[in-house]
């Protein structure tokens, strides 16, 4: 048996936390594989749409279509259970969360009527995932999602009151009303006795049971109205009278009334709302009394018979039921398992248009006012922004490129990137419309289909690319008709084989991972036999793929099972099992114990990725190094100390993700990919999806001449330093023993002189770390005498993971990088002139649904993101959207008037729109300009 009641604790809010940025987008099912690169990130999973991300909360207006309001940003980062108003325009919600609108509250919160958190009302309930609630004047009364703690506070101050106990069982509701309040279920009290309906004292907390109570089977909940309680459930009698499903007791009498409304001998009821009017009713029935009626009716609150009342709505799992005067609002789940919800007109049964179409399963409707609390197990709700099905496109700036579509029939399992193609593996037939089965690959700026067309006896479920192969992994035993178990490697312009020394020697073989790193790709999983000497392997090896053969990294070293790797040219990080991080330095072949105390669960870490000099973590863990960071966290690559960077709590969904914390799925220039989603009751996953950004890592100069950079070595016991000295005494060069010219970018080669920038990893006296980027140009000569000792693991795991090559010579001549002619003053005369212009393309968008058109010149290509804005005084409501590929000839852009700013559009004899134009060059160039033009 459990403890009576479960403390509550004040708790202050985090400060070193960010919510996901707004421009994160919740797709409509789970994320499987996501790919970063410079210019965008790509996403893979099993979805078909993507919504703006508003958690599992939502405030929406009674009047209208039922999407969120858009400026509603009181984001929950989990489940919303239950919800009463505060009487004063706001609600305590209760649920599994952490966070909302991005402070820190767990589990309880108070959102007031401006949409803001109560920063005075912070009940710790950590341990107490709060399930239901209901209000009582100045109290609040909630169980937890197991339904066996009861805690009772002050409403005000969100103080624990002294409270009764639930001894055993498990209570499913909590009701309040008429001055009391009641909890239903199987509870049971110290003498053994175990009933449906208990009654708490609102003075002191105390459990009493009623003399009325259920027989055979069980109460689910009830409502108040009146001085009636109204209880539903599964149950053929109740306080001695026969009632099957549904019954009404008497709160002065504290009798079963003469309510019956007869639903039958197999009438069970899952939800019950009252306007005074009528008591709705939902579940599994085909009959009130003598009156059909499949799922819901209305019925008389005095004779219990159905009234006139009936919406006709398909077979459906009603859920949820809320009334007021005007509406009857309904969750339910179809014979499909797709949730859905709206509303129904509570006199004449017709259907109201208002529906919030969450991605997800709603539990609760909370009406106050001209307002409704909408809380559920969902990540996103509103309007479609993407109709991208399995495969997307993410800009740099998190918008989605709605123009970029594969078309992938089927889900995809995995997604890699390289150079101009994105490389797709999964369970899809087509893309675009083109025989492509299990693989195919699509240009990464358009999404055309490529001619790349390798043919597979199964589903891959890895993929990873290089400059020389595209490495697959799956249950797969052919490959183009040749022999190939669980692993190979393919020409990455052609999808013919390559020659390939490598292979698994017995069914069972599991990847879990492939990373490309330069020419070499990492395979994590259960490896087992692999390789034609037929030896064993442990959970992590490295694959040559110039060579195809397994390097001899570490057959000396014994990882064990290894949960996550990430690794540079020169270093390797892996999470193992039960014995946390550990770096290894791929020269000397030697492992050690790498960065700071995690805190939390065992083999919290699950997810790693390099960028710049820092090492990102995700996982189940609460900490590192004794700094907060729930589930995402970062440390040097110098240190090992953890970083600054914390985005903290809103990934991480208090119900089961995917796995435990949020998914991590790579880094690349500042942007981290991160994932995470619920699994829905009907079990339709729902994935969030966000690309953060690290303020660590800066993002390329568009000046193509900043000042030069020379580069020191270190010694053993040093720290890398970065000075303005003309003259570098140590160079970066690609390939050891070049000559001439040799440039690099982190581990990579630039594609020409005056496009290359060096990152260098620097600290100061205090071991702050932070990052250097400059392009520059350097004429390397020949090296003079052997390369230096690397530094040990232990102190620099991988100082020089970011380079090829660092190696000594004497004084080297730099060049600076040539000057370029700025582009931005002749691109922002072009946007300019297409502003001077736009009232007359834009006038057709105040026609309906009419369409506008802008015609745009630039004197450079690039992206270009068009934005129109309806102005009413201070608010604006989003009117157009556009976001195309655009060349130095004359482009006409169409914009399509968007559902919100339709009424407005068509009101008054003129309109005034804030038109943006954002026009981003492959080069890295930006330029904006907006202004507010006048259509009639």
């Amino acid at each position: 048996m459990l403890p009576a009641i479960v403390g509550l604790a004040l708790v202050a809010p985090s400060g070193a936390s960010a919510d996901l940025p707004p421009a994160s987008w919740t797709f409509d099912g789970r994320i499987t594989s996501a790919a970063v690169t410079p210019d965008a990130t790509y996403v893979a999973g099993t979805f078909t749409k993507q919504q703006a991300r508003t958690g599992g909360g939502l405030i929406v207006p009674v009047v209208g279509d039922g999407r969120p309001e858009p400026a509603f940003d009181a984001t929950v980062n989990g489940r919303v259970r239950d919800a009463v108003p505060d009487g004063a325009g706001g609600w305590y919600i209760a649920g599994t969360f952490d966070r909302v609108a991005g402070v820190t509250r767990r589990n309880l919160a108070h959102v007031r009527a401006d949409r803001t958190v109560d920063p005075a009302w912070t009940p710790d309930a950590e341990e107490f995932r709060a399930s239901h609630i209901a209000r009582l004047g100045d109290q609040l009364f909630v169980t937890d999602a197991r339904g066996v703690g009861l805690a009772r506070l002050d409403a005000r101050t969100g103080a624990r009151l002294d409270a009764g106990r639930l001894t055993s069982g498990q209570a499913t509701d909590l009701v309040a009303g008429d001055g009391r309040v009641f909890a239903t279920g199987e509870i049971e009290r110290t003498d053994g006795v175990r009933g449906g309906l208990a009654e708490i004292d609102p003075a002191t907390g105390r459990i009493t049971f009623p003399a009325a109570q259920a027989a055979g089977g069980e109460v689910r909940g009830g409502i108040v109205s009146g001085h009636v309680l109204y209880l539903f459930g599964r149950f053929t009698s109740f306080g001695g009278l026969p009632r099957n499903g549904l019954a009404a007791l008497d709160l002065r009498t504290d009798t079963v009334t003469d309510w019956d409304p007869q639903l039958g001998t197999k009438g069970s009821v899952t939800a019950v709302a009252a306007n005074g009017r009528a008591v709705y009713v939902g579940g599994d029935f085909e009959r009130v009394g003598d009156v059909d009626r499949a799922g819901v009716a209305a019925l008389d609150p005095g004779t219990g018979r159905a009234t006139a009342w009936n919406p006709r709505l398909p077979p459906l799992d009603i859920t949820t039921l809320a009334a007021t005067d005007d509406r009857v609002y309904f969750a339910v789940r179809s014979l499909f398992g797709v949730p859905d919800g709206g509303a129904i007109d509570a006199r004449t049964a017709g259907s109201t248009g208002w529906s919030p179409q969450p991605n997800g399963v709603i539990d609760v409707f909370s009406p106050a006012g001209s307002e409704v609390y909408v809380g559920g197990a969902f990540t996103g709700a509103g309007p479609r922004v993407g109709s991208i099905a399995n495969v997307a496109r993410v800009l740099p700036d998190g918008t989605l490129d709605t123009d970029w579509d594969p078309k992938a029939n089927g889900p995809v399992a995995a997604v890699a990137a390289s150079g101009p193609t994105v490389y797709l593996s999964g369970f899809f037939s087509k893309l675009g419309g083109v025989d492509r089965e299990r693989l195919g690959a699509v240009d990464a700026s358009s999404g055309a289909v490529t001619g790349w067309t390798p043919h597979i006896s199964d589903t891959p479920r890895h993929i990873a690319a290089t400059p020389t192969a595209v490495v697959i992994a799956g249950p797969f035993d052919l490959v183009n008709s040749g022999r190939s178990i669980g692993i190979a490697a393919l020409d990455p312009a052609t999808g013919e084989s390559k020659p390939w020394d490598v292979e698994f020697k017995r069914a069972g073989d599991e990847v879990q991972q492939l990373q490309a790193v330069g020419s070499t790709v990492w395979v994590r999983g259960f490896l087992g036999q692999m390789g034609p000497t037929g030896s064993d392997n442990e959970g992590l090896v490295a694959l040559d793929t110039q060579t195809g053969t397994i390097t001899p990294w570490g057959h000396d070293l014994h990882t064990g099972t290894v949960l996550a790797v990430a690794a540079t040219p020169t270093t390797a990080y892996l999470v193992r099992q039960h014995q946390g991080l550990w770096a290894i330095d791929l020269t000397a072949r030697t492992m050690a114990r790498f960065g700071p105390d995690v805190t939390g669960a065992d083999d919290g870490i699950t997810g790693l990725a390099v960028d710049g000099s820092s090492l990102y973590l995700s996982g189940d863990f609460s900490g590192l190094g004794g700094q907060p960071r729930r589930g995402l966290g970062a440390v040097g690559l110098l240190s090992g100390a953890t970083t600054p960077w914390a985005p903290a709590q809103s990934v991480s969904t208090s119900e089961h993700p995917f796995r435990d914390g949020p998914d991590l799925f790579g880094a690349g220039a500042g942007r981290i990919a991160v994932g995470g989603g619920t699994y829905a009751i009907d079990g339709r996953p729902t994935g969030i999806f966000a690309d953060l950004h690290d303020p660590l890592v800066p993002e390329p100069p568009a000046d193509r001449t900043a000042p030069r950079v020379a580069i020191t070595y270190p010694a053993r016991d040093q720290r890398l330093a970065a000075t303005d000295d003309p003259t570098p005494r140590y160079t970066c060069t690609d390939e050891p023993g070049g000559s001439g010219v040799r440039t690099c970018d982190a581990a990579r080669s630039c594609e020409s002189p005056s496009s290359c920038t060096t990152t260098v990893s620097t600290a100061d006296r205090a071991g702050n770390e932070r990052i250097v980027s400059q392009p520059y140009v350097v004429d390397v000569p020949a090296p003079a005498g052997p390369a230096p000792e690397p530094p040990s693991p232990s102190v620099y795991p991988d100082l020089s993971g970011f380079f090829p090559a660092l190696r000594p010579g004497g004084p080297a001549p730099v060049r600076p990088a040539p000057a370029a002619a700025d582009p931005r003053p002749a691109i922002g005369a072009a946007l300019d002139r297409t502003l001077g212009s736009a009232a007359k393309g834009l006038a057709g968008l105040r026609h309906g649904r009419g369409a506008a058109t802008l015609a745009v010149t630039s004197p450079r290509a690039g992206r270009l993101r068009v934005t129109v804005d309806v102005v009413q005084g201070r608010r604006k409501t989003a009117a157009a959207r556009a976001s195309v590929a655009l060349g130095t000839s004359r482009r006409v852009v169409r914009l399509t008037a968007r559902r919100p700013a339709r009424s407005a559009l068509r009101k008054g004899r003129s309109v005034r729109l804030a038109v943006g134009l954002e026009l981003r060059t492959p080069d890295g160039y930006v330029v904006r300009r907006t202004r507010t033009v006048v259509v009639r």
